[in-house]
């Protein structure tokens, strides 16, 4: 799967929505062709989906690759590395791909992800860090004291500031 897909194809170009209306109208008063002419959709599609329309919900995804993690779990990960970056023990790009990994494995998710590294590929990687506006780094090395007493003094600073509400 290449980093930034483009599709090719105006595959699965309708929404939920739409094609929820075209099957109601179909059914109500007009005939398969008027209402493609009408919603631009493909008559194979929209007969396909008015004759299941009973049996089956539609489609979530149009194409080959689906989604390893659901939103609330992607979410959880990018609020457990903030929560790591926070305590001043950010993570590598190594770190980070074998925590995916541990985290697909423990939560019993079938994955694409590499079984003999026991990491994601960088795709994964890049995609995380492009939708949840967050950058992967060498984290520095810092003590505790000093972690400590940088906190207090910023906490001083930012009380001083709502005291003289600046």
């Amino acid at each position: 799967m290449g980093r930034i897909y483009k599709w090719k194809t105006d595959y699965q170009n309708w929404s939920k929505e739409t094609m929820t209306a075209a099957r109601k109208k179909m059914e109500i008063e007009a005939s398969t062709n008027t209402t493609v002419k009408k919603y631009h959709l493909h008559d194979a599609i929209l007969r396909r989906y008015a004759k299941s329309y009973f049996k089956k919900n539609l489609p979530v995804n149009a194409g080959r690759f689906r989604c390893t993690f659901t939103d609330k779990q992607l979410e959880n990960l990018k609020l457990y590395v903030e929560d790591l970056n926070g305590r001043a023990f950010g993570l590598t790009r190594e770190q980070f791909s074998t925590l995916v990994y541990d985290y697909a494995d423990t939560l019993k998710i079938s994955h694409r992800f590499n079984s003999k590294t026991k990491k994601t590929g960088k795709d994964f990687i890049q995609n995380f860090m492009r939708r949840f506006n967050h950058s992967l780094r060498k984290p520095e090395v810092t003590s505790a004291t000093r972690l400590v007493t940088f906190n207090r003094t910023i906490n001083l600073i930012i009380n001083l500031l709502i005291k003289f509400k600046v």
